[in-house]
């Protein structure tokens, strides 16, 4: 196996996504692109596999409506597809929505540790058509800064901003 396919593996096994075959809606996992299974929220009936587009940019596209729409879940599933693609130009702006999908989630650790790779990520392979009035790397380290601080009052107050039960 060559060393980029064992990144992508290593990268797939911490994301939680192993290398099983794809298997069928009985055993409650659903069939994806690349051999990669995903557990199923409800067993599918009459589909034996749910298919997600091929192209890069059209996962970029729909995990960037899942998180306007706060389907966080959705979102960091199809970041994770992008990152198992090999597509390098696209794993910052991964990176960048599956730290802003944990953050969703109050999960400021995997926020975190995706903000410093999509930084890193940046850096060594740039960004897929990027916009010139956009700087990205002051964009991903902004959201570091932003989700250490919420780790940081979490774990001194127990609560952070924008995190206080709505009044009802």
């Amino acid at each position: 196996m060559s060393k980029t396919k064992n990144f992508f593996m290593a990268i797939a096994a911490v994301l939680g996504m192993g290398g099983a075959p794809a298997a069928n809606a009985s055993t409650n996992t659903v069939s994806q692109n690349k051999n990669v299974s995903v557990p199923a929220k409800k067993k599918i009936k009459d589909l034996k596999a749910v298919t997600y587009p091929t192209s890069v940019a059209q996962l970029i596209e729909m995990a960037t409506d899942a998180l306007n729409k706060k389907q966080y879940g959705t979102c960091i599933d199809l970041c994770n597809r992008v990152l198992i693609t090999g597509n390098q130009k696209h794993y910052a702006m991964a990176c960048y929505m599956l730290g802003r999908a944990y953050v969703g989630q109050n999960n400021y650790d995997k926020a975190i540790n995706n903000f410093e790779l999509a930084i890193r990520y940046y850096e060594t392979y740039g960004i897929s058509r990027p916009d010139k009035n956009v700087d990205y790397k002051r964009m991903f380290q902004d959201e570091l800064v932003s989700a250490q601080s919420a780790k940081k009052e979490i774990s001194e107050f127990g609560i952070s901003k924008g995190h206080f039960p709505k009044n009802k």
